[in-house]
């Protein structure tokens, strides 16, 4: 019977492993024609010394340097933070060059498929309407605008045992017992509302503020996404015109429709979430055209 393997070695220049189960003192694992004394209890995913480490001798998993031993370290010994400390080679530059030949995609060129097309030329699968803030503290009004859009235009598709026991419910009741009667017909049949919160926008430095816009600004370029709405409270980091300099870097010929509402400029909460639902909605009807 094969035994269970116990240790695994992710380069073949790796000098240490991997215990993939649990291991105890005084273990002898024969481990590619070697035998492994345990030093110390070892829990799962840690790494033991394949050989022994003096002090500064180089420590290499995945075929790298990641550390240096600080004390001594024995063969089948733990690694540990009290006895390695990280490390890592200096980066030279370019080392080789790797050829690439293009494939021969002559039999696909005439190939098509039913995408939507973006103004830019980017082409999706998807076609998404997405809402998100530029800052944590809207997180409970997008919250509130994806209650309300899913409800009206994504309607829950109900499953064949709840329409059966509706039918039973109707049956019992003196109603009409069609269990296929489902009203989970979405309004517009090829859009989807898709809702992002974070934790973001505000606190930390101006950096973390500028890496959050990048990021955003991915997720409207993305060919599946057709426009956004996006709100803002309007005293956090992440100021609009650091998210629209994002925009327009990532993509300078996008003509998306992105809907901004800065909450501090338009008022109360009530009249910038009523613009929201009335502008969106029209935004959302001229993309499923």
């Amino acid at each position: 019977m094969e035994t269970q393997k116990k240790l695994i070695k992710v380069n073949p220049t790796d000098n240490v492993a991997v215990a993939l189960v649990n291991l105890a003192a005084g273990e002898v694992i024969n481990f590619e024609g070697e035998d492994i004394t345990i030093e110390s209890d070892v829990k799962m995913k840690h790494k033991i010394a394949l050989i022994p480490f003096n002090v500064g001798d180089r420590i290499i998993m995945y075929g790298v340097l990641v550390g240096k031993s600080s004390a001594r370290i024995e063969k089948g010994g733990l690694l540990s933070t009290q006895n390695v400390k990280h490390e890592s080679d200096k980066v030279t530059g370019k080392t080789e060059t790797i050829g690439w030949i293009q494939p021969n995609v002559d039999k696909w060129k005439d190939r098509t498929f039913q995408g939507y097309h973006r103004e830019d030329g980017q082409v999706g699968t998807e076609n998404v309407w997405l809402f998100f803030p530029l800052v944590f503290c809207e997180n409970r009004n997008i919250e509130i605008l994806k209650d309300i859009f899913e409800k009206e235009l994504m309607k829950p598709k109900e499953n064949d045992y709840q329409l059966l026991l509706r039918s039973l419910v109707k049956t019992e009741t003196g109603g009409a017992g069609n269990e296929a009667a489902s009203n989970d017909a979405n309004l517009f049949n090829n859009i989807e509302v898709k809702f992002i919160t974070h934790q973001g926008g505000c606190g930390g430095i101006r950096q973390d503020s500028h890496s959050l816009a990048k990021l955003l600004a991915g997720y409207v370029n993305n060919p599946n996404v057709a426009g956004a709405t996006v709100l803002s409270l309007g005293c956090q980091n992440l100021q609009i015109q650091i998210f629209k300099d994002a925009l327009d870097a990532i993509n300078p010929n996008s003509k998306k429709p992105v809907l901004i509402y800065d909450q501090q400029s338009i008022g109360t909460i009530e009249t910038m979430l009523s613009s929201v639902v009335k502008d969106t909605f029209e935004a959302i009807k001229k993309q499923t055209i």
